[in-house]
C-alpha cells in the first residue's frame, strides 16, 4: 500500500504538466484583439520623404517595436517584397517604432514614430530613405570640393622641428621634477 502512495506524487506532476497546455491553449483561443503595425522601408529617389510611384522597397532595414519605455518586443528587416510586414495581434498600448540606421542608408523620413493601438486597428507607417556607400569613392572625392590647402615641403619641416623642440623641453622639464622627487 505505500509503494502506490509513493508513485502518487510522480503521478500527478505528470497529469499537472500534460494538462498545462491545454490550459494555455484556452486561453489564446479567447483572444479577439486584431491590431496590428505594418511597415514599409521604400528608396526615396528624390528625397521627398514620400512614396512616389516607381520607388521601390529597400531591403534589409531593420525596423524595431517597442513598448514602455523602448523596451523592444518585435523587429522586423525588410526584403524587397513589394507589400507591408505586418506586426500582427498587438494588445491595446502606445507603440513606437524605430528605423534602424545604417551606414548603407541615410533616411529621408522621420526614423520612428509613435502609434496608439486600440482594439481592431490598423496602421501602416512608411520609412524613407536613400542608398548610401559607406565608403567614399575616387568619384566621391572628385566631385567634393577640397577646401584644405597643401603645405609646402619646408613648411611641414619647420613644424615638425618645432614639435620635436616642444617635446624635447617637456620631457626635459618632467626629469627634472622626477630627479628632485627621487634625490
Amino acid at each position: 500500500m505505500q509503494r502506490r502512495f509513493a508513485q502518487f506524487p510522480g503521478l500527478l506532476v505528470g497529469v499537472i504538466l500534460l494538462l498545462m497546455p491545454l490550459r494555455v491553449m484556452a486561453q489564446d483561443s479567447g483572444s479577439t484583439n486584431t491590431s496590428s503595425v505594418c511597415v514599409l522601408a521604400f528608396e526615396d529617389n528624390n528625397e521627398n520623404g514620400v512614396r512616389d510611384a516607381g520607388e521601390i522597397p529597400l531591403p534589409g532595414i531593420s525596423v524595431h517595436l517597442a513598448v514602455n519605455t523602448d523596451v523592444i518586443v518585435r523587429t522586423h528587416i525588410t526584403t524587397a517584397d513589394n507589400r507591408h510586414y505586418c506586426f500582427e495581434n498587438l494588445e491595446n498600448n502606445i507603440y513606437n517604432l524605430y528605423f534602424a540606421e545604417s551606414v548603407n542608408h541615410r533616411a529621408t523620413t522621420e526614423s520612428s514614430a509613435a502609434v496608439q493601438l486600440e482594439n481592431s486597428q490598423r496602421f501602416r507607417v512608411e520609412f524613407g530613405a536613400i542608398s548610401q556607400s559607406p565608403f567614399r569613392d575616387a568619384a566621391d572625392a572628385a566631385t567634393e570640393e577640397d577646401t584644405s590647402e597643401e603645405l609646402d615641403t619646408s613648411t611641414r619641416l619647420i613644424f615638425a622641428a618645432v614639435g620635436a623642440i616642444l617635446v624635447m623641453l617637456f620631457m626635459f622639464g618632467l626629469g627634472i621634477i622626477v630627479a628632485s622627487i627621487l634625490y
